[in-house]
């Protein structure tokens, strides 16, 4: 295992079997996902050992991406597209991405508030609780009938809009 610098030095030195992918691997793990943004880490194994991007780089004749920042920008489709030898962000995608996670918390926020309702309907109609066993045939009736992927979800969202108060 390489601790220090010493050790990648040496097995750099020795020609080690391998060593090239371990001095990539100092490299690739300087970047972390940081508030949905890949950044790098200023205390990644690479600056603990005193080494420097470019020193790195240049031993093992590394340049453009690594395989870590590649993993990124593939993994984000809508956000980042390939030019020439450059990942770019899309434009327009931060507002397209705002927009959607608004969409999403108007949408989130709405289901509890109707799960909301049906427990205080629940509560001021005095209705019985259900066994798990009927719970269970319930869901398998509902899940069954369905036939198509718009079906499916229909069902899903019928048996959280039926079951969920019963489960609060």
């Amino acid at each position: 295992m390489n601790n220090t610098r010493f050790d990648y030095e040496y097995i750099r030195d020795t020609d080690s079997s391998g060593w090239r992918e371990e001095w990539l691997n100092l490299l690739d793990g300087r970047w972390i996902v940081l508030d949905n943004e890949l950044v790098e880490d200023a205390s990644a194994k690479i600056f603990k050992l005193g080494f420097s991007v470019d020193e790195v780089a240049g031993e093992i004749g590394h340049s453009g991406y690594t395989p870590r920042q590649i993993e990124w920008f593939q993994s984000q489709p809508d956000r980042y597209t390939l030019v020439g030898d450059a990942y770019v962000q899309v434009a327009g995608w931060a507002e397209a991405k705002a927009l959607a996670d608004a969409a999403e918390a108007a949408e989130k926020e709405a289901f509890e508030q109707r799960v909301l309702e049906i427990v205080a309907a629940r509560e001021e109609a005095g209705l019985k609780q259900y066994t798990v066993a009927q719970a269970q045939t319930y869901i398998n009736n509902k899940l069954n009938a369905a036939s198509t992927v718009a079906q499916t979800k229909e069902a899903l969202r019928e048996i959280l809009l039926k079951m969920v108060p019963y489960l609060l």
